[in-house]
């Protein structure tokens, strides 16, 4: 399967000035040093660029060397040349995945290794396939076009990509420790669709033949469609089931669609902070906490924060796992200081104060960052 492998990179390292692509992506790399983490994250679709462009490069050999046409018509086993060449994009495109991987290792520190390197391939393995599913248009047409999907990632990071679930394939960036696994389903799907729609339109087979891969592309087409379907559908079933109760020392709690873990988390900063704030001789009318998982996104203000307060009731409604976690995707103290306490001087001392002492280890990844000692 690894047959011509070396003579295939020495024509790359030759011809294609591969070093000058990865002399760009180093520099990406070290931006990480002047960059915050907000830019970090933003510039995350560039690696991608980087991979789907080397892998255009890889599969633009045959056709600028004369070969496309021998190859289309003598390639027997068509699937195993799309490992094949899958593979030697992974291996091409290897320093680009440690090189990501010590970023975000560096950018979530509290993170298991594990998630991060699960995240990583799968974003890999879609800019390969993104590659492959490009490479039917001549290579004027699809540099513009990876140009463009990447671009457009580019500009609409953040909270943005909440309202394209199902396309984003740089959406659990923004929160490793709780991945959306319909994302990652999605994302995958699409990864598949793509390789399988290039071994359609990139190799000549007899009608038998073609009539497999288009069945097996329908196929991982209905399946990419059936995941926002069957996404809606446990929204619905989890939304129409009841509040569950649970005591926080003597705070009434009701959550719905959050597990129970996540509702015992919320609920334990609200205690937190309230002590800090009796501690200081603040009052804090809350008598109750109410917690929903919304299934819409929100739009102005409430797309960033997601609690509020009437009368002595709390009610913190995240709408995406981004919330969960509370050290880079969510600054919970922040909104609750901000309903809690009026006066901006208590509302940092609280803050700070919360941070350093972290009971519950909520926030050690923020202790890291900061340079807190515990």
């Amino acid at each position: 399967m690894i047959q011509g492998w070396g003579l295939r990179w020495r024509v790359l390292w030759r011809e294609d000035h591969i070093w000058a692509y990865y002399g760009g992506l180093l520099a990406l790399f070290l931006g990480r040093f002047w960059f915050v983490l907000g830019d970090q994250l933003a510039l995350l679709p560039l690696y991608g660029l980087f991979v789907t462009q080397l892998t255009l490069i890889i599969l633009e050999q045959h056709r600028r060397h004369g070969m496309e046409k021998i190859v289309r018509l003598t390639e027997i086993r068509p699937f195993k040349r799309i490992i094949n060449e899958t593979l030697f994009g992974y291996v091409c495109a290897f320093p680009a995945f440690v090189l990501l991987i010590l970023m975000l290792y560096h950018a979530f520190p509290a993170t298991p290794i594990y998630l991060l390197v699960l995240l990583v391939a799968e974003f890999v393995g879609f800019a390969i396939s993104f590659g492959f599913a490009c490479s039917i248009f001549s290579f004027k047409y699809a540099v513009p076009i990876t140009l463009l999907f990447y671009f457009l990632l580019l500009t609409n990071h953040g909270y943005k990509l909440e309202h394209v679930p199902y396309l984003a394939p740089t959406l659990n960036f923004m929160y490793p420790d709780y991945p959306n696994w319909w994302n990652a389903a999605a994302v995958f799907s699409l990864s598949l669709l793509f390789c399988i729609f290039y071994l359609w339109r990139s190799f000549d087979r007899d009608r038998t033949s073609r009539r497999r891969i288009q069945l097996l592309l329908i196929c991982v087409l209905i399946m990419y469609m059936s995941i926002p379907i069957l996404h809606d559908i446990q929204k619905n079933i989890v939304a129409a089931r009841p509040y569950q109760l649970l005591q926080m020392n003597g705070m009434d709690v009701r959550y719905q669609g959050v597990s129970r873990r996540q509702a015992e988390r919320y609920s334990q900063v609200v205690e937190d902070m309230h002590h800090e704030l009796r501690e200081r001789g603040l009052e804090t009318h809350v008598k109750e906490l109410i917690i929903t998982r919304r299934n819409e996104v929100p739009q102005d203000e409430g797309i960033e924060h997601i609690v509020s307060e009437k009368g002595s009731t709390l009610y913190i409604e995240p709408y995406s796992n981004k919330f969960y976690e509370f050290n880079y995707g969510y600054n919970i103290i922040r909104d609750l200081a901000a309903v809690l306490i009026e006066d901006p001087t208590d509302r940092l001392e609280v803050s700070q104060a919360m941070i350093a002492e972290d009971k519950h280890g909520f926030f050690q990844a923020t202790q890291i960052r900061l340079g807190i000692e515990q």
